[in-house]
């Protein structure tokens, strides 16, 4: 899970080199389908809602796996917003 997390970093910051943006609705909209562009996550992995800072281009995201439930394993990241537990350093996954 966190080298799907840091994987999804590297393509956002792969996007923002060509881009000089965060494209925002490509996040949300591949988050939703389960993969970024040529990134797919790793099979049983699910990726929760993108978090979306407003004006500065942040983002958050969680990341759970259909095998870890008893007891559930959440892993979490965050960019360029406020901390999501269980991540606590800015673009460092973090998992409970």
């Amino acid at each position: 899970m966190k080298s799907d997390l840091r994987n999804l970093v590297t393509a956002e910051e792969a996007y923002f080199a060509d881009s000089v943006k965060v494209q925002r609705d490509y996040v949300v909209h591949h988050a939703a389908h389960g993969g970024y562009g040529q990134l797919r996550v790793t099979t049983g992995n699910k990726l929760g809602t993108v978090g979306l800072a407003a004006g500065n281009g942040g983002w958050s995201v969680t990341v759970t796996n259909n095998n870890l439930t008893t007891p559930l394993v959440t892993c979490a990241i965050f960019i360029n917003t406020a901390a999501l537990a269980p991540a606590t350093t800015e673009g460092a996954p973090a998992c409970q």
